[in-house]
């Protein structure tokens, strides 16, 4: 047990599917208890979800550690990070997503890679992939990610070389993140795209000088279903058009910033382009071809 700071834990929290929605919400929690390093502290941050007896089931855990914090109204994806943020009293901060579940190890090892580090901003460690029932499954896109950084070593991201690698495969899982509030905390979360507040966030850091590192260990276990909001948007085509939209701005803010090889990497949009190729050829299988169509024009859209 670690004799330092606690670290924060938020698990920001909004659900439609009560059954679902607590189920993975008490595996995630059950996930922070039985952390070896017991030095923590745990807010579940409800984003006003239309589900009955959420505080009720927070109190059940009878834990002085966990606590509820329940917005006044519904603030969005970035909103409610923010709000977790701004939470946070302690040096270092971890979001959870309530779907997902941290190894018995991650406090641990995070907590000794990350003190030993006193200028990074945010760290990141690999996952195991998992489905509705919790066992380890295999992702196509997890496994292509996994190439853009190395198996065995630290990854550096700073500066424009840093954003570049970051905008070639955004290999980052988002709830993996532990971040130093005393140099992330002046720059927020942004509601502008919805459905990526993590990567336009990893990219304000980089943009502000800071540095984000990935450490080979696999500390994690990230949840794929279909009841996630990615699984839902991905079926139209606007995540991919916020997607295009969040890369025009950054290549714009990139040459701006006189990053001319981030800022072409932005500007080419790779990894939109082959997501969406990526989810067309699933509708294929689902013989959605309405969702295929949809994507094709978007696609041709994208190359003009």
């Amino acid at each position: 047990m670690s004799l330092t700071e606690p670290i924060s834990i938020f698990i920001p929290f909004y659900t439609r599917h009560a059954e679902s929605g607590i189920r993975y919400l008490r595996s995630a929690i059950e996930s922070v208890v039985s952390q070896s390093d017991e030095n923590w502290l745990l807010t579940i941050v409800d984003d006003k979800s239309p589900i009955d007896g959420v505080s009720d089931f927070i109190q059940g855990f009878n834990s002085s550690k966990i606590s509820l914090h329940t917005n006044e109204r519904n603030l969005g994806q970035a909103g409610n990070w923010n709000v977790c943020k701004s939470l946070c009293k302690t040096d270092f901060f971890v979001l959870l997503h309530a779907d997902d579940e941290l190894k018995q190890d991650y406090l641990a090892e995070m907590r000794a890679e990350f003190e030993a580090r006193p200028n990074t901003a945010a760290m990141f460690c690999r996952a195991d992939i998992i489905n509705e029932s919790g066992a380890v499954i295999a992702s196509f896109v997890d496994f292509v990610k996994s190439f853009f950084v190395a198996k065995h070593q630290t990854v550096s991201l700073e500066g424009e070389p840093g954003l570049t690698k970051l905008i070639a495969g955004n290999f980052i899982m988002c709830p993996t993140v532990i971040y130093r509030k005393r140099l992330v905390d002046r720059i927020d979360f942004r509601d502008s795209w919805p459905s990526i507040p993590d990567l336009s966030y990893w990219a304000a850091l980089l943009l502000g000088g800071l540095r984000i590192e990935g450490i080979p260990g696999n500390h994690f276990r990230y949840r794929r279903h279909m009841d996630s909001c990615t699984s839902e948007v991905t079926k139209s085509t606007k995540i991919f058009e916020e997607e295009a939209s969040f890369f025009r701005n950054l290549a714009s803010c990139c040459f701006a910033q006189q990053w001319p090889t981030a800022g072409a990497a932005a500007a080419r949009m790779r990894i939109v382009k082959l997501r969406t190729i990526y989810f067309l050829f699933q509708d294929l299988i689902r013989f959605d071809y309405i969702a295929v169509m949809q994507k094709v024009r978007f696609l041709i859209r994208l190359s003009c």
